[in-house]
């Protein structure tokens, strides 16, 4: 009979000091510090990312074609060919002309 007791007190400490709830409790903390800390991760890369474009994006611009016109340049094209050279034309020619708003056709004098 003390046998018994003996074994069912070394159970029962066994169980007390594993104590059920407490280790849900311990182990429901700790997901709720991962899902906090994956959440604040995941938004940090989304920053990085929005950066990342942002500066992508004015690059883009930059050397964009659009944005030359933007400041005044034009695009001058004939038979759909691009002119770098007034040689490439002769006096009478149609010649189109890209602004940054609108189109003119022109004749070369």
């Amino acid at each position: 009979m003390l046998e018994k007791k003996h074994k069912l007190n070394l159970e029962t400490t066994k169980l007390v000091a594993k104590q059920p709830d407490l280790l849900v409790k311990k182990a429901s903390s700790q997901v709720n510090e991962l899902e906090r800390s994956l959440i604040n991760e995941i938004e940090k890369k989304i920053t990085q990312f929005k950066q990342q474009f942002a500066t992508q994006l004015a690059t883009l611009h930059a050397v964009s074609p659009l944005a030359t016109l933007d400041r005044g340049y034009a695009i001058v094209s004939h038979h759909q060919k691009v002119l770098f050279d007034a040689q490439q034309v002769n006096t009478g020619d149609l010649i189109d002309v890209r602004l940054a708003t609108g189109k003119l056709k022109a004749s070369v004098v």
